[in-house]
């Protein structure tokens, strides 16, 4: 893994069950937190269509997940 300096200027965002120190420790341990997000939370076959440029959609089915825990 490379290491780049980032800035973090501010943060706005939601966090179920956890907070933001959180979040800032996962980032400092560098843990993964792109998952698959579960389906009772997300229709994916709504919003997925494999073709990138296809208009309203998501090509991919893994994006950021708001749970940090």
């Amino acid at each position: 893994m490379t290491s780049t300096r980032i800035a973090i200027l501010g943060n706005a965002l939601r966090l179920p069950g956890t907070d933001t120190r959180d979040l800032w420790g996962a980032l400092l341990e560098g843990r993964d937190l792109v998952t698959e997000v579960a389906s009772e939370r997300w229709a994916q076959h709504a919003h997925h269509h494999p073709d990138r440029n296809h208009p309203g959609t998501s090509y991919t089915p893994v994006i950021v997940n708001d749970s940090v825990a």
